[in-house]
């Protein structure tokens, strides 16, 4: 059963949510996350750690429980400094798969809402992931390193030391159907739920209908992206086999 991070306060801290200059957080002179293009600047609404980064402050052993980008957004976390962070990260193809899952091995408060990867409490273990035929991929962050989420995309991790990152989401004009077919929780008081309205009326009218009826978005350039994702798996697959 996966672990829920709620039954103690001694666990270690991990910062987060903490907004700094641009100018203060340069991953080289010329390139901070914070001023990389993202179309939800064009929103009417601010929202933190969406369209400006946010910096993460991690102790040995901090850790970030399971969960999706708001809104299937892309996902970018770079490493400055300190000890290496380990991510377990899901296929978005197996995200409802691990959805199911999870809300039939969790807690209740936690299996009654509609999108329990939006709650960002749950911490599942390798073992449970390989019981319950969960398709998984380690990765070691270091220093220098920049993470890039697919969106859509499950993912958790820990920290083995001390360290500093910086992450950020972001939209781009391929991401409009994804972003349509985001669930929603609406049972946790930090769960973002951005206004694609806007979004999809100035980039995608054709999809203003499906927008309308709440409908699930399906799209030929969202079928090529999960064809070439899917190669992609497979072809460091056979490498690693190799």
């Amino acid at each position: 059963m996966p672990e829920d991070d709620r039954k103690s306060d001694t666990w270690p801290l991990y910062g987060f949510g903490t907004e700094l200059p641009h100018e203060a957080m340069r991953i080289t002179p010329n390139l901070s996350l914070s001023r990389i293009f993202n179309i939800l600047w064009l929103l009417p609404h601010f929202y933190p750690g969406i369209q400006s980064s946010y910096t993460y402050l991690a102790e040995t052993h901090s850790y970030f429980a399971i969960h999706c980008e708001d809104s299937n957004l892309w996902g970018l976390n770079y490493m400055y400094l300190g000890h290496p962070k380990i991510w377990i990260i899901i296929p978005p193809d197996s995200a409802s798969w691990l959805e199911l899952n999870l809300k039939r091995d969790s807690p209740i408060s936690d299996a009654k809402c509609l999108y329990i990867l939006g709650h960002k409490t749950l911490f599942p273990s390798l073992s449970w992931l390989k019981c319950h035929s969960i398709p998984f991929r380690t990765v070691v962050q270091r220093p220098g390193d920049l993470v890039v989420l697919y969106p859509g995309t499950p993912h958790f991790g820990i920290s083995t030391g001390p360290n500093i990152c910086e992450a950020v989401n972001v939209a781009t004009l391929t991401w409009i159907p994804l972003g349509l077919n985001a669930k929603k929780c609406d049972c946790m008081p930090s769960s973002v739920h951005l206004d694609h309205s806007l979004l999809a009326t100035a980039f995608r009218p054709d999809l203003w209908t499906s927008l309308v009826n709440q409908k699930i978005v399906v799209t030929q350039e969202m079928l090529q992206e999960m064809n070439q994702l899917n190669d992609a798996v497979c072809a460091v697959s056979i490498w690693y086999k190799l």
